[in-house]
């Protein structure tokens, strides 16, 4: 199943990977949206820096008034102030709710702020990923009583999560001029699963190992779950035949580990890599580049071994 993604923002399969302009090359009337593009970059530096929640709720708080003036506010979880027009929740992995940007006034116009509002979703998102490494930093490094709270697992995000990181993470590695990888990872054994134990049981499977995956990769790294039941990992400043070799990684791993899918059953990952710009230099051609690889590696994996 290809990603909801596409849908849900619209993009373009043959669009640019970044459509990020300088103010200097930009003309005169997009020179307004490349300032607020390089905003949204210089937060996601500052987030990316920050060594407490605090300092991303700052973080986040100027850049809403930036994007809405004052018709922008960050509120906690907890407040009970009027709601605005919009509403745009800080939502980390699982669920948890960090606070949200209200943009507008009650009763007031919505379409005037709707170029504030896709913006504020980008900045939302990324404070989500801040909160939530913050929370898992400062949870790790607490120590535990014996048969206290165990160490927490690495987040595992869902496709639309992806779906507001990926662009970005894009436009980062092409403002940078650097390196971008992604891969696609599929469970061999996740039909037959689904077939004799079930959807849920299933479902298991594909949430243990993802976890599994996300405590591999460096904590840069994005992992996600696609609605498809494929994982999906980007990896920021990794070249292809890095990325590859990540792959081959976690294939070991799996292989290795008869434990890791919770059942009497050992389990294999195909992993397919692509990375732009060497792969490809448009966002669906990366996705389509990561998906061949990914059938390629199942064709291996399902081939049966020559006889001699």
């Amino acid at each position: 199943m290809r990603f909801a993604m596409y849908a849900e923002r619209e993009w373009r399969r043959d669009a640019p990977a970044s459509t990020a302009t300088t103010e200097r090359e930009a003309p005169d009337g997009d020179r307004r949206a490349a300032t607020g593009e390089a905003a949204v970059h210089d937060f996601a530096a500052t987030v990316a820096r920050a060594v407490d929640a605090d300092e991303v709720r700052r973080a986040l708080a100027a850049a809403a008034r930036w994007a809405a003036g004052d018709a922008a506010s960050w509120l906690a979880p907890d407040d009970e102030a009027a709601r605005g027009v919009a509403t745009i929740p800080v939502r980390a992995a699982g669920g948890r709710v960090w606070g949200r940007i209200e943009v507008g006034r009650p009763g007031g116009d919505a379409a005037r702020h709707a170029t504030a509002v896709r913006r504020l979703e980008t900045v939302a998102t990324l404070a989500a990923l801040a909160f939530d490494r913050l929370d898992r930093a400062g949870r790790a490094a607490r120590p535990s009583a014996e048969g206290g709270e165990p160490a927490p697992e690495p987040a595992l995000h869902d496709a639309t999560l992806l779906s507001a990181v990926l662009p970005f993470a894009i436009g980062q590695a092409r403002r940078h001029e650097e390196p971008l990888s992604v891969l696609f990872i599929a469970i061999d054994q996740l039909r037959g699963v689904r077939d004799l134990l079930g959807a849920a049981e299933a479902d298991r499977v594909v949430a243990r190992v993802g976890a599994r995956v996300a405590g591999l990769l460096r904590s840069s790294d994005l992992v996600g779950r696609l609605d498809d039941d494929r994982l999906m990992a980007i990896l920021p400043r990794a070249e292809l035949h890095d990325a590859r070799q990540v792959g081959e990684k976690l294939a070991r791993k799996a292989a290795a580990d008869p434990a890791l899918s919770g059942l009497p059953l050992g389990i294999s990952l195909s992993v397919g890599a692509a990375e732009l710009p060497t792969s490809a230099t448009t966002l669906g051609g990366l996705l389509d580049a990561a998906d061949a690889a990914l059938s390629e590696a199942r064709r291996r994996t399902s081939k049966p071994a020559a006889r001699s």
